[in-house]
């Protein structure tokens, strides 16, 4: 696939003003159409796509770091667009090119030269009163824990079959892109993104015997907040906090969406995983001051 023409989104948060312009620039150069945008405008994308008489768009470029990708992914995934991003933040599990190499990534788009990496993402429904109250979607995750030091009391039901009362500081609901987030800091799985499946992590278990479940795509999730709850919040990939009520039912399943990411053919995942988790990083014990305490 030949890029032809890119939506070019940045955070307008962040300082990437200048890199945005920067990267505009190289576009016309290489005879790329460069469509402007940032996360605010969003909303009105797809008619400004229309007014500029744009039938085919063929990658979505984000400009910023995971969180910014994330956001992106979240409100774009219905225009079946491949996204790319260039890391201007911290971590970068998602975005893969860096500020450094934009002439050759953008060399790169011309020509078409990406590998394709397609994930799934969560559809999660709110039921409150019997009624649906919320309809979301998730790239990395949803959560739902106490907003407090109490113990959040949620009831966990897997396909139909009621598992166990969860008590501790919450659940984590993710997919295999979400593995390496919340989910992985509270002792969950990593789970390489190929694999179609879900995870269910517990936060904080009162019970020690109470561990990370990963389970077939065609499973539903139903996390009840029962009337002994208080204080619990839903997220979705950090985007949206819903407060939750007594009586709250949340259903899970996989999105029936998949979101496609745009790589360097260089790209490797477990390259990504050996550099952000410091696999292999050798400690410099020849420092004679390491771990010293100075009297």
């Amino acid at each position: 696939m030949n890029v032809k023409t890119i939506l070019l989104i940045r955070n307008q948060f962040s300082d990437t003003k200048n890199i945005n312009e920067k990267i505009a620039a190289i576009a016309k150069k290489k005879k790329i159409h460069c469509i402007e945008s940032d996360l605010s405008s969003l909303k009105h994308i797809e008619n400004k796509l229309a007014v500029k008489n744009i039938n085919q768009l063929d990658l979505i470029v984000i400009l910023g770091g995971d969180g910014t990708m994330l956001s992106v992914i979240n409100q774009l995934i219905h225009l079946s667009v491949p996204f790319t991003g260039i890391n201007t933040g911290r971590l970068g599990f998602l975005t893969d090119s860096f500020i450094g190499s934009l002439s050759s990534f953008l060399t790169n788009a011309s020509k078409g030269n990406f590998i394709f990496d397609t994930r799934i993402a969560l559809h999660a429904t709110i039921v409150r009163k019997g009624k649906i109250n919320e309809e979301i979607i998730a790239v990395n995750d949803f959560i739902i824990r106490s907003n407090t030091f109490h113990i959040a009391n949620l009831g966990l039901t897997i396909n139909n079959e009621f598992i166990h009362e969860e008590r501790g500081d919450g659940i984590v609901v993710c997919t295999p892109t979400g593995s390496t987030a919340y989910s992985m800091s509270s002792g969950g799985p990593i789970i390489a993104p190929s694999i179609d499946c879900l995870c269910v992590t517990p936060l904080s278990p009162h019970y020690l015997s109470h561990r990370p479940i990963v389970l077939s795509p065609t499973t539903v999730i139903k996390i009840s907040v029962p009337k002994s709850a208080r204080d619990v919040d839903f997220s979705n990939d950090g985007i949206r906090i819903i407060k939750l009520i007594q009586g709250d039912e949340i259903i899970i399943k996989k999105y029936p969406l998949a979101f496609t990411l745009a790589y360097h053919p260089s790209y490797s995942y477990f390259q990504v995983l050996k550099k952000k988790l410091f696999w292999g990083t050798k400690t410099n014990l020849a420092n004679k001051n390491v771990g010293r305490i100075k009297r």
